[in-house]
């Protein structure tokens, strides 16, 4: 699964990491045989899962990182950052 993941989404192999826990994290979203008519995480937290968060793997994604954080541009090029 992390192999096709990692094909399809066209991402190089060190991120295998991130592509291995959004797996686990869909598998246990998934139904399977040993449970009836239930899914891992149902059985484990109790509650039906929601899976409005899930997105297509290596989609893009942006970060907002606040000026707090980071500072203003010429601060961050004077630090060398």
């Amino acid at each position: 699964m992390v192999r096709c993941m990692l094909h399809s989404a066209r991402m190089d192999l060190w991120c295998w990491g991130e592509a291995f826990i959004y797996a686990v994290h869909i598998c246990n979203l998934l139904p399977t045989s040993a449970l009836q008519e239930t899914v891992p995480i149902h059985a484990w937290g109790g509650h039906k899962p929601d899976i409005s968060h899930l997105c297509i793997f290596g989609s893009t994604a942006y970060a907002n990182i606040l000026k707090k954080v980071h500072g203003e541009k010429l601060v961050a090029n004077f630090l060398g950052m």
